[in-house]
């Protein structure tokens, strides 16, 4: 299978790779999604935290 977006992936998986070595474990995940969005940022992404994708109607729920 071909990735569509190659050089995005792979520039989104360093990111995530940096954070991990600059963090180590033992943060809340909050830590970890505020420096991901800051290292995205600084290599050019636009980043929003917990934009919902989609949203279901009151219909589609049921």
């Amino acid at each position: 299978m071909e990735l569509i977006y190659k050089q995005e992936f792979y520039d989104i998986k360093s990111a995530c790779i940096a954070i991990k070595i600059e963090l180590g474990l033992g943060f809340l995940e909050k830590v970890y999604e505020n420096a991901l969005k800051i290292e995205l940022e600084d290599r050019g992404f636009i980043v929003k935290q917990q934009f919902p994708i989609f949203e279901l109607s009151e219909s589609d729920r049921d």
